[in-house]
């Protein structure tokens, strides 16, 4: 459904999904666990497939990046520290490797700014769950985490430990979010939304 007004989430199992409506079309953040039920919430929301314009990727584990199909013209987006995961270099689990459906993608730098139309994204290399996980701060006021937080009562917590693949570097790009100002809403891929910055970073500015 909707979320503010120009934001739009896609619930695919136990992965968020969001949409950002912009004038040449709309830009994704993630491209959940399977095509199925992505192509269902998209027709929910009326948004034709080709109205997908931009996929950024905060990270390439399965269930960001299972709908990729979907989207055969679609620029697919990621960080260049991610790319690592996909090529073989460095595996998820012991010896089981990220893969992608799509090899045209583009590689971000950290701190690189796209301007799409209305649209400004700044991605924001934020390492710890995976080497490469990137957040994305739109309009310099709705920040994209994927996987890096979750939300406990409205305060941002560390990831899942078990999951994350370097803990005490995720806490560091926590730390470095926490810098951040102006955020006006905090979305999470798995955890839900908040709209007090604030609040949410409070324990993590309080490391500095």
């Amino acid at each position: 459904g909707q979320v503010t007004e120009n934001i739009f989430a896609i619930r695919d199992g136990y992965v968020n999904v969001f949409l950002v409506k912009a004038d040449s079309g709309y830009i994704m953040i993630d491209a959940g666990t399977d095509a199925e039920p992505v192509a269902t919430g998209l027709k929910q929301l009326g948004i034709e497939t080709s109205a997908i314009k931009n996929i950024f990727l905060t990270h390439t584990d399965s269930d960001h990046a299972g709908a990729l199909s979907l989207f055969p013209h679609a620029n697919v987006y990621l960080s260049r520290q991610e790319e690592q995961m996909i090529n073989g270099e460095t595996g998820r689990f012991l010896w089981f490797g990220n893969r992608l459906q799509r090899n045209d993608y583009k590689l971000l730098y950290e701190g690189q700014e796209l301007v799409i139309r209305d649209i400004t994204i700044k991605g924001i290399l934020t390492p710890g769950h995976t080497p490469g996980t990137m957040c994305y701060l739109v309009n310099g006021k709705y920040l994209f985490t994927g996987d890096v937080i979750r939300f406990v009562n409205g305060e941002a917590m560390e990831f899942h430990h078990f999951i994350n693949m370097d803990n005490p570097t995720g806490i560091k790009s926590i730390e470095k979010l926490s810098l951040l100002e102006g955020v006006e809403y905090v979305f999470t891929a798995h955890h839900g939304v908040s709209d007090n910055f604030e609040k949410a970073f409070e324990n993590y500015r309080g490391c500095r």
